[in-house]
């Protein structure tokens, strides 16, 4: 855990088994990540806890069901360049507000785990990023889901979801926008139709 304020932690790579605890990286207020990998199984990859934190140019990969690659539980932070990814679990998950993620990747693959989710969280921004979720076993998630997310900015990003889950869900959420991307669809499996993009909320 990186609990100090104004740290940075520059090429490090953590790797572990059952004997990493939590997440393998946590990053408290005005700490950094930068060029940096984590490889884990049943925890968070990487764990933004405090206000301002940063992700820079960095890898999360995650193996564990139910598990994120990236959580984000501070407000005002920022990952940039970077990769994640779950194939059992969410590779990106935010639950906080403020937040500015670009240029990054995020791909996950499980059934009723959506590759990224914004929930019970504003004011967020993700520009010049992919998401998608491959399908998976059964494929029923989508590609973005936002639960009770308002006002959050998605721009100039990718988005794409195969299966019969939704390549973009809103539930319950308001006043969010999506500008300049591309969303691609492919509907597999049962049931035989499928809603390629579900809006729930005023003003979206």
């Amino acid at each position: 855990k990186v609990s100090s304020a104004d740290v940075t932690i520059a090429g490090v790579t953590v790797e572990g088994g059952n004997n990493v605890y939590t997440a393998g990286i946590i990053l408290s207020s005005w700490t950094t990540v930068d060029r940096s990998s984590v490889v884990v199984q049943n925890v968070t990859g990487m764990w933004l806890t405090g206000l301002g934190a940063a992700v820079l140019d960095s890898t999360s990969s995650v193996s564990g069901a139910a598990q994120a690659a990236l959580l984000v539980d501070g407000s005002y932070g920022t990952v940039r360049g970077s990769r994640l990814m779950a194939p059992n679990g969410w590779a990106g998950y935010v639950r906080s507000n403020g937040n500015s993620i670009f240029g990054s990747t995020f791909s996950a693959n499980a059934a009723l785990y959506p590759a990224v989710i914004i929930q019970n969280a504003s004011e967020n921004t993700i520009s010049g990023s992919s998401i998608t979720h491959t399908g998976g076993s059964g494929g029923s998630a989508d590609a973005l889901y936002m639960l009770n997310a308002h006002r959050n900015i998605i721009a100039s990003s990718t988005l794409s979801a195969k299966g019969f889950g939704s390549v973009l869900e809103l539930a319950n959420s308001s006043n969010n926008v999506v500008s300049g991307s591309y969303l691609s669809y492919v509907h597999t499996g049962d049931p035989p139709c499928a809603t390629a993009v579900s809006l729930d909320g005023a003003g979206n």
